[in-house]
Parts: C-alpha cells; sequence; structure tokens
C-alpha cells in the first residue's frame, strides 16, 4: 500500500489499541470499592498494563516510537482528510475516565509501548519468514526466523529470535520444526496439547475449590480473615505449571526423543514422506471437525541438502 494509506492503517491500529485500554480501565472502575479514589484505581490499572507490556520484546528503540508519537501529536490539516491531534483522539476515546498529571503521563507511556513492542501495531498483524539452511561452520541444519510487522514512514518493524538449530539425537542430529497452523502435528509429535492442558488444569482446579473437595493452599488460619485472591491466583498458577512441566518431561522421554532418535537416521525420502503425511492428517483433521480448510489441497514437498542444495519431491 501507499505510504498515506500505511500511515493511516498504522493510526488505526494504535487507536484500537487505546480502546481496548479503556474497556480495561472501565472494567476496573466498575469492580472497585466503594470509597476507592478512582484515579487510584485508574492509575494502577495503568502501570499494571505498563508493566506487562514493557515485559515483551521491544522491536523498535523508545526514541523512534517517541518520533511517531510527536509527529501524531499535532493536527495535520494537510491531508485530504484533515487528521486531529493523537492527543485529542485519545482523549475522545477515554471519555469520561479520571485524568491526572500522572495518568497522562501513564498513557503516554502506554502509548510508546505499544509502538515499541508493535503490539497490533503497525497494522495489527505479523508475517513470519522462515529461512531454512545450514551453519556455516559445522554445516548442521538450522531454521532462522524473521517476523515483519509493517512500517511506519521510514521504520520497518521486524523481530528475530535466534535461530533454532538442531541436536545430537542418538546416533545423528535432529531438528523439527512446524509453521503456522500445526496443533495436530504437534500432538502427534508430542503427545500432548499444551494449550488443553493448561486449561483442563485451570477447570479442575476450579471445580475442587468451588465444590470444597480442595482446601486453598494459602487459607488463612482459623478465626482470620482476610483477602486470599491474589495468593489464590498464585497458588493456582504454580499448579498449572507444574501439571504442565510434569506432561512436558514425561512426553519427552515417552514420544519427542524417540521420535527424534529415530528422524535423526531415517532416509531422505523417508523423511519427506513423513513431512507430507503429517500435514495430511493435519488438514484432515480440520476437515472432520467442520473447520475452515485453512490448511490442506496440494501438497508441495523439497528437501535441502548441501550436495543438491534445493530440490521438489512432489511440486503441482
Amino acid at each position: 500500500m501507499s505510504v498515506h494509506n500505511r500511515d493511516v492503517a498504522a493510526w488505526n491500529s494504535l487507536l484500537e489499541r487505546v480502546e481496548r485500554l479503556a474497556d480495561f480501565v472501565n472494567e476496573d472502575l466498575d469492580r472497585a470499592e466503594e470509597g476507592e479514589p478512582p484515579t487510584d484505581v485508574v492509575l494502577e490499572a495503568l502501570r499494571r498494563l505498563n508493566e506487562d507490556l514493557d515485559h515483551d520484546a521491544h522491536v523498535v528503540s523508545s526514541a523512534t516510537a517517541e518520533s511517531i508519537l510527536n509527529h501524531w501529536w499535532k493536527p495535520d490539516n494537510t491531508l485530504k482528510k484533515p487528521r486531529p491531534s493523537l492527543e485529542e483522539a485519545v482523549h475522545a476515546i477515554l471519555g469520561y475516565i479520571p485524568r491526572s498529571e500522572t495518568i497522562d503521563e501513564e498513557i503516554r507511556t502506554f502509548l510508546r509501548l505499544v509502538v515499541e513492542t508493535g503490539q497490533g501495531f503497525p497494522d495489527g498483524s505479523w508475517t513470519t519468514f522462515n529461512f531454512v539452511g545450514y551453519g556455516a561452520n559445522d554445516l548442521l541444519p538450522s531454521v532462522a526466523h524473521l517476523k515483519l510487522g509493517g512500517s511506519v514512514e521510514k521504520t520497518v518493524f521486524h523481530y528475530s529470535h535466534e535461530p533454532f538449530e538442531c541436536k545430537w539425537a542418538g546416533a545423528s542430529y535432529a531438528l523439527i520444526e512446524t509453521a503456522a497452523q500445526a496443533d495436530i502435528i504437534n500432538l502427534i509429535l508430542h503427545g500432548w496439547n499444551p494449550e488443553l492442558s493448561r486449561e483442563a488444569t485451570s477447570v479442575a482446579i476450579d471445580s475442587l475449590y468451588t465444590s470444597g473437595d480442595l482446601d486453598s493452599p494459602d487459607q488463612e488460619p482459623e478465626g482470620q480473615v482476610g483477602p486470599q485472591e491474589d495468593r489464590l491466583g498464585s497458588s493456582k498458577a504454580a499448579m498449572i505449571e507444574a501439571v504442565e512441566t510434569a506432561f512436558r518431561d514425561l512426553t519427552a522421554g515417552r514420544w519427542i526423543n524417540r521420535t527424534s532418535k529415530t528422524l535423526a537416521v531415517m532416509p531422505l525420502l523417508d523423511l519427506a514422506a513423513a513431512a507430507e503425511a503429517l500435514v495430511t492428517v493435519q488438514a484432515l483433521t480440520l476437515d472432520i471437525r467442520g473447520h475452515l480448510p485453512s490448511v490442506g489441497g496440494h501438497i508441495d514437498v523439497a528437501t535441502i541438502t548441501v550436495n543438491e542444495g534445493f530440490r521438489w519431491i512432489s511440486h503441482s
């Protein structure tokens, strides 16, 4: 799209985050105890949200984020459709939420962190490119990921993890890396579904607490009354993490480690056939569950080797 349209998309994505911020703060205001100063509630909500955002990966510098915000902070009447100042637009969205100088500073921090971390900014989505090849020194397979999130002015939002490198598995090396929609493939390879496991554990703990069959590990001593919600939430999170760790350790020994050792010594054409079969099962699962066919159709399979480079095994 044109530079102007990218700018408009980024502007709209930032305001969408402000709308979600307003909903978040209003929910806290609705839950506030009687007599609690509204400004304190708003300030606590903003600081909590900003702290969470600050823990995310920062894809552009603070200086770059401030430069973008400063550009928008004043109205632009030179456009065909004049644009108000960002400050005015933000205030309009926040409506009747209590304000103070400190709150305004936290709002500005929130805007900067949204830009810095690329959370829904600048166009609300990220595209991942996977580069598969061999290390320059050891010639062992590796996969590098490059995430692109759009651009504003001359700044391209991008982020890249450290490349995934193969590990020693029995008689050779193995690296299993999936891309895009691969929940069933991962279930077959790893033997469990982490997301479903966490959800099931959470529901089970809530059910046991509600029924009274399980006492809170943070229950107040008899005769002493006090709020337990925060500590109970912490204990629940610890339980879920413990179950998830146990699942990961058990399945590593029973499935993924054995799978890696097998794949490490499989002939190349057998590996290609296994990859195609896994994608076929992923597509079949979506089909029989009545989901949109986001995986399927003709499956192209290729190999990459040191001697032959990139070579199609099957290609439509």
